[in-house]
């Protein structure tokens, strides 16, 4: 059950006790289960979220458009992840679902959400660490485009999550990387390659 995943996740940043169980399943109570087609879109660019996202299972993606029609992939959403932004503001990206996907989305603005992070503290730090769990992976990513070639940042990813390596696209992972599919299919032969001898 998705809210038993929820609390869950919650307990890896810092265990809860009964009462703060309690009251987070309380407020999980009036979430909403989402289905999303690979392909469809939890918002797109423009919209203003009102909502935040956990993923029960699936991947999602994080991308902006440029000018000039390419895609950049920001981050990736996968299993046991949360899609946060609290902006209140229209957003620039987009979050499309690239397998199918089961999410639970609560509002953010939700009446009793303030009076329970007031109440329980341990309640309010872990979903202070979730967003900085958010921001210090696209800090990662970003420091990876700028400070690693090409064939160190697929490497990278193969030793951090191997398992998103093999469930997206070449295309998706080349936008990802900040590299074109041409140039990650050779860094890709090359490494099989020396593999193998």
């Amino acid at each position: 059950m998705s809210i038993d995943n929820i609390i869950k996740t919650y307990n890896s940043f810092e265990q809860l006790g009964d009462e703060e169980i309690f009251a987070l399943k309380e407020i999980l109570a009036h979430s909403k289960h989402v289905t999303l087609k690979r392909g469809q879109y939890l918002w797109q660019e423009g919209d203003t979220p009102d909502f935040e996202a956990y993923v029960n299972f699936g991947i999602l993606r994080q991308f902006v458009t440029e000018d000039n029609g390419n895609e950049k992939i920001i981050q990736f959403f996968q299993e046991e992840y949360f899609i946060h932004d609290c902006s209140g503001k229209p957003v620039e990206h987009c979050v499309q679902a690239l397998e199918d996907c089961d999410l639970l989305t609560i509002k953010s603005n939700h009446m009793n959400w303030e009076q329970i992070m007031l109440e329980f503290p341990a309640i309010e730090r872990v979903s202070r660490k979730v967003v900085e769990m958010l921001m210090l992976n696209h800090k990662e990513h970003v420091n990876l485009l700028m400070k690693s070639n090409p064939e160190e940042r697929y490497r990278y990813l193969l030793d951090t999550n191997p398992d998103l390596v093999k469930r997206i696209s070449v295309t998706h992972l080349a936008q990802y990387l900040g590299i074109s599919r041409e140039t990650l299919s050779r860094i890709r032969a090359k490494i099989s390659v020396s593999s193998i001898l």
